[in-house]
Order: structure tokens, then C-alpha cells, then sequence
């Protein structure tokens, strides 16, 4: 097969940046395609087309046939060229035109660009910052602002906090509104379980004895004491009473020395 070619430079310099292999087997379908009318098996080709299977393809461009059918579905989300199967497992490829090739290039290389330089972008540029808090080094949007403070009745002394962090510690943020919203969750999780805790912990209990019951079960369980000695003087006995005296009155306990 004789003859030639064309090849836009952007397009080899699209697909070089892809991988090298995409060019091979590109360039091999396109110099295999048919450059003017013809009937090959039955089927009608037109310009730009060719009849070829998998293994074909995996014999001209030395590659393996699962290769080959990866690299066709590429260059086909590419809209480098499109693909067809039919009968006895051949595939009906038609190449791009030239025309076609360079306008798919400039647009996706446009569009690549466009993109590199919406993510080069710096924040600032795609959407303005004010300098917030005690130190005027917390950035935040008018947007942002307005959130923390609907979120937060004193979001005012969480900014300042922040501000007076950042001074301290020379420590700068990718995002000072994720890390302000993180504190203040930390905060809003954490205040419920110290209710919580000082809430039990100074619930009186109901069930135990105040003292002065205690007293009283302590005085009820002594061994009563007989007066009888005092009511008749005929049976009064002085051991007898002071023995009696001795173990009636409690126990003071000793003081501890200083």
C-alpha cells in the first residue's frame, strides 16, 4: 500500500503525552485504512475505514489482543476513531478525519488548560477572603463568616482563639473555616456528657439514711439501761450504779494530735 498520510502535530502531541503506544497502533490503523471507496468481503468501505480484528491488530503493532482492545476503547472516549463488531469477529473501524483530529485536540487541550489553571487558581482570586479575629490572620469569606456565627452564638472567641493560636505558633491552615467548624462540633459533642456527668454526680440519693436516722438506729440498738436502783432506796447499790453510769455514756473519741 502506497502513499501518504496526514497527521496534525497537536494530535501526535496529544497522544504522546497520553503514551506512545496509543500513537502506534493509531498510526497503523490509519496507514492501513482505505483512502477511496471500496468493497472488501461484502462490505462496503468508505474513506478512512478498514476491516480488522484483534489478533490483526495484535500482529501488526506486536502487542497482545487484550492490550489491543484496551487500546481501541481509549482512542475510542478520545474520539479518535470509532469501532464496530461484526460478523467472524472482524471490527469495522473508521479513522478521523484530519479536520475532525485537530478541532478534538484544540478542544481538549483547551479544556485541560482551563482546568490546570482553575486548580492553579489561588483561593483568593476565585473567591475573596477578609482577615478575621484579635490578629486580623483568620481567613474567612463573607459567607463562611456569616455560617459560623448562625452555627455558633460565640463564634466571635472561637475566631479569636484561632487568631491567637496562629500568632503563637507561626501555624497556618489550608482552610481556617474547617478547622474553626471542627472546633466548635469538638466543643458541642463534648458539653452534653459534662452535664451529664455533674448532673449525676450531684443528684442526691434518696435511698441512703440521713444522720439523723442513723443516730437514732445507733441509740435503738444499744442494751437498754434499768433505772430501778434510783426509784426504790432499798435497792440502791453504789458499784451497781456506777457500773451502770460507765457503760450508759458513750465513748468519746480522742482527738487526733496536731
Amino acid at each position: 500500500m502506497t502513499g501518504y498520510i496526514k497527521i496534525p502535530r497537536d494530535v501526535i502531541n496529544f497522544l504522546m503525552s497520553r503514551d506512545s503506544v496509543y500513537m502506534h497502533v493509531w498510526i497503523h490503523l490509519s496507514a492501513r485504512a482505505r483512502y477511496t471507496k471500496t468493497i472488501q468481503d461484502d462490505i462496503e468501505l468508505q474513506p478512512g475505514q478498514l476491516l480488522a480484528s484483534a489478533p490483526e491488530i495484535a500482529g501488526w503493532c506486536k502487542l497482545s489482543v487484550r492490550q489491543v482492545r484496551y487500546i481501541l476503547e481509549k482512542l475510542e472516549e478520545m474520539q479518535f476513531l470509532t469501532y464496530e463488531n461484526i460478523r467472524n469477529r472482524h471490527m469495522l473501524i473508521t479513522i478521523k478525519t484530519p479536520e475532525d483530529l485537530q478541532n478534538n485536540s484544540q478542544a481538549k487541550s483547551s479544556k485541560e488548560t482551563d482546568e490546570e489553571r482553575q486548580d492553579t487558581l489561588p483561593q483568593s482570586e476565585s473567591e475573596p477572603k477578609t482577615s478575621y479575629g484579635m490578629f486580623k490572620n483568620v481567613l474567612l469569606t463573607e459567607e463562611e463568616n456569616r455560617q459560623l456565627h448562625q452555627r455558633c452564638a460565640v463564634a466571635e472567641s472561637y475566631v479569636d482563639r484561632l487568631s491567637a493560636y496562629k500568632r503563637r505558633t507561626d501555624k497556618e491552615y489550608k482552610d481556617d473555616f474547617a478547622v474553626l467548624c471542627e472546633w466548635i462540633a469538638k466543643d458541642e459533642t463534648a458539653a452534653p456528657a459534662k452535664q451529664t456527668n455533674n448532673a449525676t454526680s450531684a443528684k442526691p440519693n434518696n435511698n441512703a439514711p440521713s444522720r439523723e436516722q442513723q443516730t437514732t438506729a445507733t441509740l435503738d440498738t444499744r442494751t437498754p439501761v434499768s433505772y430501778d436502783f434510783m426509784t426504790s432506796p432499798a435497792s440502791y447499790d453504789l458499784e451497781l450504779a456506777e457500773r451502770i453510769a460507765r457503760t450508759s455514756v458513750p465513748k468519746l473519741r480522742k482527738r487526733p494530735p496536731r
